[in-house]
């Protein structure tokens, strides 16, 4: 029997057949916990520009196989990739048939940020959020309801800020940053010295090293980071601290990395932790010198346990916070007296040298304690009090008089 041959044109019929894109794309697949992981670090980005709708949204895309998404406020933005890519094939065919899919199922759209994140926090966590253009469906209990998107046309929503590519990109452990998100909570809410509201980063190459560094005018933390030496100077927003607090602070979070740039004098950064990509402006102005509120001597010093700080915490929220507690070291006995005239608490702590009564906030002598800044260094009840920690940060708190 003779063979039968199918004629050139049938392939490529069969071909073009087979590459037509479908016109409904395949529905991103999300965990609920991954989203829920996004929206609590996307909730410190979300503006509060009303009169620009699509900053209120969250901008959720798919590229080659990679969901992302993105939250702006033109200043920072924060982000989350979701996904493996789709490998690249080798054949004519295969990449027909990838550009083909990718034609099908790459898409971008926009959703409400509060909507988003009620549907979130309903969803039953060991499901997936299925997102299509124009709608998203979410798991209550065993069943999907659906909901709208924005409506908003997506490229209407802007690129984050980043730094250049170009720029090194440094590995940092997620202490490190920690501590930075940790610094936030010393930087000053006075809008009116807008420098003073975030975390510098104040690198020192005569020393081979950094500091970060964060003061209000009456307290300052500083923390000796070595790995940041190579970083350029930079003032990181006190909101992207503290996204930087809840992005690090989850459960099996790895290590981070950093990366600064200055573009037409601007400073810009991108802070990674695992899947999430922090990206914004620095605060464009002169940091105050602030080694010159940090005394260089001391003449006593008082060593406080973890349990006598517990105390001291212990004692301040049973007291109801007052507006000043007075300091009163005794050397030669190793005692420690805290409180106001009307009641006071006598506890244990070493002492050396002859440290000075010192009269500090109530309120912000909470930070250091709870914090583990466990020695205290002083000169005279005028002077600022320094507490240091284990790890060579030093906090400087200006006394009461």
């Amino acid at each position: 029997m003779p063979a039968t041959t199918t004629p050139p044109e049938a392939h490529s019929v069969a071909a073009e057949a087979v590459v037509s894109p479908a016109a409904q794309p395949d529905p991103i697949l999300l965990p609920v916990r991954f989203v829920r992981e996004f929206l609590a670090i996307a909730r410190f980005i979300q503006s509060a520009r009303c009169t620009l709708p699509v900053l209120g949204c969250i901008r959720i895309s798919r590229q080659a196989g990679v969901c992302t998404l993105t939250a702006n406020n033109l200043d920072l933005a924060i982000s989350g990739h979701y996904g493996i890519p789709d490998p690249l094939p080798n054949s004519d065919l295969g990449r027909r048939l990838y550009d083909s899919r990718r034609a099908r199922n790459d898409f971008t759209t926009l959703v409400e940020f509060t909507a988003f994140s009620r549907a979130a926090r309903a969803s039953n966590a060991n499901f997936d959020m299925e997102i299509l253009p124009g709608t998203i469906r979410y798991p209550i209990g065993v069943q999907y309801v659906s909901m709208q998107t924005s409506g908003l046309d997506p490229t209407e929503f802007q690129e984050p800020a980043r730094p250049a590519d170009e720029a090194p990109l440094l590995t940092v452990p997620k202490s490190v940053l920690l501590r930075l998100a940790q610094s936030a909570d010393v930087a000053s809410d006075d809008k009116t010295r807008y420098v003073l509201q975030g975390v510098h980063i104040a690198p020192d190459p005569e020393h081979h090293t950094a500091h970060l560094v964060a003061t209000d005018g009456r307290r300052l933390v500083a923390t000796e980071v070595p790995r940041f030496a190579a970083l350029p100077p930079i003032i990181i927003p006190t909101t992207a601290a503290r996204a930087l607090c809840t992005m690090f602070g989850r459960p099996f979070c790895p290590d981070g990395a950093i990366r600064v740039d200055h573009i037409s004098d601007t400073a810009r950064f991108e802070i990674r932790g695992g899947p999430f990509t922090l990206t914004g402006r620095g605060i464009d102005g002169n940091f105050p010198n602030w080694r010159q509120a940090v005394p260089a001597t001391h003449k006593g010093t008082i060593f406080f346990s973890k349990q006598t700080a517990a105390e001291i915490l212990s004692y301040i929220r049973s007291i109801g916070t007052p507006d000043s507690l007075l300091l009163k070291p005794d050397a030669k006995n190793q005692v420690v007296s805290i409180g106001t005239p009307e009641k006071a608490i006598h506890l244990h702590a070493r002492i050396d040298g002859k440290p000075c009564a010192i009269r500090f906030s109530a309120e912000f002598l909470k930070h250091p304690l709870s914090h583990e800044f466990f020695e205290l260094r002083l000169i005279d009840p005028i002077s600022p009090g320094v507490f240091h920690h284990a790890d060579g940060a030093r906090y400087v708190l200006m006394p009461m008089r």
